[in-house]
């Protein structure tokens, strides 16, 4: 399995000016009433949607972060999307970053600057479509947190590398309450930063609530800032799929390893995947000679 470093590729670029991904968005408007620390300015957002959509089913939002940018310009994660008719949303600079509630002002602010898009784009529909919140590490909150601000419009939310729903975790009373809404949450989470103690430790949501619809994907071989076509393939899957269910998704809901999957051909993507890279070579880890010696891993850090 071909794995790809957010750390590796954003090193690359310093040094050889090179684009980690290429990716066309058609469409782009200010996120008017929000203003960005970084920039001053109000934070832009980029709008894909698959060219063959004649109306879109449903959006994946995320913004500028790590994983989520070469996520979203993945060939075949947007291949899946494309099947159900999903598009895109990317915001850079990042806006509604917080640990345990989003802000009212940003929310409306993301709301009005869908509307400008579905405007712009002739897809007046984007402005009420379900929409699913993507995030990663610093961002890997932010799911939970619109899923329990907007849990009506939220079709599902995705978890990726970075927060698990635990007691004393800031995502945790976002993520009990997006659960007694049944909002559809996953967390997929990398092996190597610690995934399966983060796994067990999720379990706390299932034990308060065994009906949440809760699942967990294991990216068996991966750590925190990488990424594999596979896992990107799946993520477009699961996205797909989810769009096409009804909330709440109890019909055809199964139980594995004590979490709740939406249906049994994800259940299996998810084991399938987890299956592939067992017992198939070992880890190999980007290490660093300082005065002729190996500096030693740290075991305790992601």
């Amino acid at each position: 399995m071909k794995r790809l470093s957010a750390i590796c590729l954003l090193l690359a670029g310093a040094a050889f000016g090179a684009v980690p991904e290429e990716a066309v968005y058609q469409w782009a408007a200010d996120v008017k009433g929000v203003v960005s620390k970084e920039t001053k300015a109000a934070p832009r957002a980029y709008l894909w949607l698959p060219p063959a959509t004649v109306k879109a089913k449903g959006l994946v939002l995320a913004q500028h972060n790590m994983l989520e940018e070469p996520v979203f310009a993945h060939p075949a994660f947007r291949a899946e999307l494309a099947k159900a008719d999903v598009g895109l949303v990317w915001i850079t600079p990042m806006v509604m970053q917080a640990w345990d509630k989003l802000p009212e002002e940003e929310l409306a602010a993301f709301e009005n600057v869908l509307r400008a898009l579905g405007e712009k784009s002739g897809h007046p529909e984007l402005g009420t479509v379900p929409l699913a919140p993507f995030g990663h590490s610093a961002m890997a909150t932010y799911p939970y947190l619109f899923a329990a601000a907007r849990p009506d419009r939220t079709f599902c939310a995705v978890s990726i590398k970075g927060e698990w729903p635990a007691k004393g975790r800031p995502c945790w009373e976002a993520a009990v309450a997006a659960a007694k809404a049944r909002v559809p949450m996953l967390l997929a989470t990398g092996e190597y930063e610690d995934g399966y103690n983060r796994r067990e430790k999720a379990r706390d949501l299932m034990k308060l609530d065994p009906a949440a619809p809760f699942s967990i994907w294991l990216d068996v071989g991966g750590g925190h800032f990488d990424w594999s076509d596979e896992l990107c393939q799946g993520l477009g899957r699961w996205f797909s799929e989810m769009v096409r269910m009804k909330r709440p998704v109890v019909k055809g809901s199964v139980t594995r390893n004590g979490f709740w999957y939406p249906n049994e051909k994800l259940a299996k993507m998810v084991a399938d995947y987890e299956a592939l890279p067992r017992g198939k070579g070992k880890f190999t880890v980007l290490g660093y000679e300082y005065e002729g010696k190996t500096l030693e891993q740290n075991p305790k850090a992601h």
